[in-house]
């Protein structure tokens, strides 16, 4: 789960070109389901992610829980994160530049975690996020529900010079017209800008937009599905990262005191 409360500010809500309110978030549960025959799916530590030890129950099914690490909104691609630096007085219209973050001791700006792939089977195995996967409030409370709509998550793989798999966002409502797929990106560091930003739109092949398709030998993937391909007796590790997204317009004080659910259905063929 992913609880978001509100950080100090005024009464407006924290999307950042409209308004200049920071969103916290609190992370509380994570699940991964291993659905694949063959694959094995293990839980490695991320000092600096901010994840408590998982508990592993039947079925592969990993639990990540009992974390309580604030984490505000950023912007970012899943691997490299930015944030604008607002200027004295113009707060969530004009920002002076915009800095590169990473989570510290202290302060932490994403949810982060990896996942060791094995491939016990004697052919070649391709890894998918399955159908099942989700971002979604715990409830249909107005705060539950924009809470989910804002959230992403990226998955990249670790083992091959960290290339993005996914830029997911479970939910279609910001950007369903293709117009709103966008993050701030580095080519935007130490440039001034106004509310439109220096922005990029994700790759077509890594971004993916809503719920996930049922993973078969026949089916067509959507972009953003495939996470690894793993050779016989193969190891991939993964990286799983979950931030709330500043530039979406969801991201409003709606979303204050909601939680969100997070699943990771994992497939192979």
């Amino acid at each position: 789960m992913l609880g978001v409360t509100a950080a100090a500010g005024t009464t407006a809500g924290f999307a950042w070109f409209t308004t200049i309110r920071t969103a916290t978030v609190n992370f509380s549960n994570a699940v991964v389901y291993n659905k694949a025959a063959g694959l094995s799916v293990t839980y490695v530590s991320v000092t600096n992610g901010g994840v408590a030890t998982p508990t592993v129950t039947t079925g592969q099914t990993i639990d990540l829980s009992g974390n309580t690490s604030a984490v505000t909104d950023i912007s970012g691609n899943g691997e490299a994160f930015y944030k604008p630096i607002w200027k004295p007085g113009s707060d969530g219209t004009t920002a002076s530049e915009i800095d590169a973050v990473a989570n510290g001791a202290t302060t932490k700006y994403f949810v982060q975690f990896d996942l060791q792939l094995t491939n016990s089977g004697t052919a070649e195995a391709h890894v998918y996020l399955d159908s099942g996967s989700a971002v979604s409030g715990v409830s249909g409370s107005a705060a539950d529900v924009a809470a989910a709509q804002s959230t992403r998550v990226s998955i990249w793989d670790v083992t091959s010079a960290h290339a993005i798999r996914t830029i997911w966002q479970d939910d279609p409502t910001d950007g369903a017209a293709n117009t709103n797929y966008q993050y701030i990106s580095s080519n935007s560091a130490g440039t001034a800008y106004g509310a439109t930003g220096t922005l990029s739109n994700p790759d077509n092949s890594t971004f993916h937009l809503g719920a996930f398709t049922a993973v078969t030998v026949a089916s067509t993937k959507a972009n953003g599905q495939l996470i690894a391909d793993l050779a016989a007796s193969a190891t991939a590790t993964v990286r799983v990262t979950i931030w709330i997204e500043g530039t979406l317009s969801l991201a409003t004080n709606t979303a204050v005191g909601g939680q969100v659910k997070t699943a990771l259905a994992l497939a192979a063929i």
